[in-house]
């Protein structure tokens, strides 16, 4: 069982998980990774507030317009919570979920409430979607891309109105155990990528690729719709 501890982020409810290798490791090692781990915690925790925002589809304004297929969306049709990656001061990177019908709107979160956001752009094969964010936020940061490599990773779940954080070992080639849709970074702050589904399980896309990926998408949005970083 993954170890829980509760942290508060800027009034977000945040939950903290430790995943071990599958494998093992003998007890005074995994002594020694849990403190290595929860102090590299550190360097990405600063990141939550910055350039991780919590995505949901479909949005409130196309639930509320009566659509046959979503007019019973919070009852019956299941909401679908992301994490997107924010890319300049007002445009985010999310990977399109696996979902029947593909999403047409977004909300993205501030604090306690939504907003709609706006599809600016999507590839060609809708893996991944720019959103233009509405609001008042603190500056987007620069992103680095971290190499993909074993060890350990920190993961940002959107679970609705709290994201929920996980520590889990990555293994370059292997299925990793975190829902689609998380926000990967290494220990120290770099942006491991994106995670997304495949048969029977979960990659990670790597953070390289997410933001060369969104750096396309942005030169096809027209310079009325993104303000500058």
């Amino acid at each position: 069982m993954p170890r829980l501890s509760a942290l508060p982020i800027a009034g977000l409810a945040v939950v903290v998980a430790l995943a071990v290798p599958a494998r093992g490791q003998e007890p005074a090692k995994d002594s020694a990774n849990v403190k290595r781990v929860t102090m590299s915690l550190e360097a990405v925790l600063p990141l939550l507030n910055t350039a991780v925002v919590r995505v949901r589809t479909p949005s409130e304004a196309q639930v509320a317009a009566a659509d046959a297929t979503l007019e019973a969306a919070r009852d019956g049709v299941a909401t679908t919570h992301l994490t997107g990656i924010r890319v300049s001061n007002d445009l985010a990177i999310v990977a399109v979920p696996d979902v029947d019908p593909p999403p047409a709107s977004y909300d993205v979160a501030l604090f306690d409430g939504w907003l709609p956001a706006t599809m600016v752009a999507t590839d060609d094969a809708r893996l991944y979607v720019l959103l233009r964010l509405s609001g008042q936020r603190a500056a987007a940061p620069a992103l680095a891309a971290a190499p993909v490599a074993p060890g350990f990773v920190v993961a940002a779940v959107s679970v609705g109105q709290t994201l929920d954080i996980r520590t889990v070992w990555l293994e370059p080639g292997e299925k990793v155990e975190l829902p689609p849709g998380a926000a990967v970074f290494a220990r120290d702050g770099r942006f491991a990528g994106l995670t997304a589904a495949v048969d029977g399980g979960t990659i990670i896309i790597p953070g390289a690729d997410v933001l060369a990926s969104a750096e396309e998408l942005a030169a096809r949005v027209k310079p009325a719709d993104a303000a500058p970083r």
